[in-house]
């Protein structure tokens, strides 16, 4: 079954309510994207523009949604523009272009948020259909998240820390830490796997 391509959840979607008030935000916004950064890293690359521009880089969720299959709020970060303007600054795939629907943090900056290690924080995903293709990706994608937190953990404790052009640095070698992270790199080529495969190409 190829299910609907994402795109940005509607602002009165039925789930949304239900979203924010789990995640502990504001309502929901729709604001411009423009795809000035490659897709992916958007705490890195808003707090680095941020620092060359001005504002603030804001602290949220990216809500999608393929229709009549799943809605899912995906962490996000967006610069807040020193007129207290949002905008997404992430490249996106096609279905997504244009805007963003935006579920902004009740604290609303980023500045907490420790950019030494990687930002690892669980999708929250309302599934709108039983099909067995999603409960299994979603039980590939509880195994890659499950195992990413531990890894993370155990080089944090090594004294490693990260960032988006090397990676890891820093720490000791450990043999057990490199068969986690091979661990990691499975997993999440297997659930990226079945993902592409269920859902249809997005158009444009």
């Amino acid at each position: 079954m190829a299910f609907a391509p994402f795109e940005p959840a509607p602002l009165n979607h039925a789930s949304m309510a239900e979203i924010a008030a789990t995640l502990g935000t504001f309502p929901p916004l729709r604001i411009p994207r423009v795809n000035q950064y490659p897709a992916g890293l958007s705490y890195w690359s808003v707090t680095e523009h941020a620092q060359k521009n001005g504002g603030y880089p804001v602290a949220g969720w990216s809500v999608a949604w393929s229709p009549g299959t799943l809605i899912s709020a995906n962490d996000h970060c967006v610069w807040m523009r020193e007129d207290g303007t949002l905008i997404d600054l992430m490249a996106a795939s096609p279905g997504m272009q244009g805007f963003t629907t935006f579920l902004m943090l009740g604290d609303q900056m980023a500045a907490d948020v420790d950019l030494r290690y990687p930002v690892v924080k669980p999708n929250f995903t309302i599934k709108l259909t039983d099909a067995p293709e999603l409960v299994e990706a979603e039980r590939r994608y509880e195994r890659w998240l499950s195992l990413n937190l531990k890894l993370r953990e155990m080089l944090k404790k090594m004294g490693w820390q990260w960032n988006p052009g090397s990676g890891w640095f820093g720490g000791n070698e450990s043999v057990a830490a490199e068969m986690l992270g091979q661990q990691v790199y499975e997993a999440q080529r297997s659930f990226l796997e079945l993902n592409d495969s269920i859902y249809e190409a997005p158009k444009g």
